[in-house]
């Protein structure tokens, strides 16, 4: 299961919850004074996801980033559109580029990504499943002059990109909850966990000749 039956009066890792808006705030480089000017965009979502580990939940400070509709990339793979869950955990490579993108590579890249190692594709989304709070809606992608492919879906994806850190005083733990609509199972939040830990502990080109 990717949800709970039910969920805990704390907050974890992992839980939708209600009530906040997306803040992008963008610096922009005056070409005459070389100064930077700042402008705040607020964009309402209805649902966004804690990224806080649960143990770090405190102080009326965690991020959190906005649930928005599946990458319209992923419908270039025909495993994917079967099951977009696949990108939360490590996969072959052929089966993120899907068969038909496949069937166009040289016998060279073919045989190249027939052995390359199985790992994350996309690996800063996370797909989130159906749930009674999540509307259906379509998703349409161009694969070719006339490949048009387009699926209803009650699938969601968060990307790590989109963190963003808030504060407000009803975010510690053991405390009542507010907006909190569904909880993951310990099992998926591991798969969360897992996969922005891969997102974030790995090396740079730059810096992997000093590391050895």
């Amino acid at each position: 299961m990717f949800y709970a039956d039910g969920f805990s009066e704390n907050y974890r890792m992992g839980d939708i919850v209600s009530g906040y808006s997306e803040i992008i705030p963008t610096y922009s480089k005056n070409k005459l004074s070389n100064e930077l000017s700042l402008s705040i965009s607020i964009i309402p979502s209805d649902w966004f996801v804690i990224l806080t580990p649960c143990c770090s939940i405190e102080n009326g400070i965690i991020n959190i980033a906005p649930l928005k509709g599946i990458d319209t990339r992923f419908l270039s793979s025909e495993q994917l559109i079967e099951n977009f869950l696949l990108i939360n955990q490590p996969i072959p490579k052929r089966s993120a580029i899907g068969d038909i993108a496949f069937s166009k590579l040289s016998i060279e890249e073919q045989f190249e990504i027939d052995n390359a190692p199985v790992e994350y594709a996309y690996i800063d989304k996370f797909v989130y499943d159906e749930t009674t709070h999540l509307q259906e809606y379509k998703v349409t992608r161009k694969r070719g002059k006339d490949d048009v492919v387009t699926i209803m879906t009650g699938k969601y994806m968060i990307s790590f990109k989109d963190a963003a850190k808030i504060q407000c005083d009803i975010f510690e733990r053991n405390k009542a909850i507010y907006g909190k609509v569904a909880e993951l199972t310990p099992l998926t939040r591991q798969c969360l966990r897992d996969k922005m830990s891969y997102y974030y502990s790995r090396t740079p080109l730059e810096d992997q000749q000093f590391l050895g």
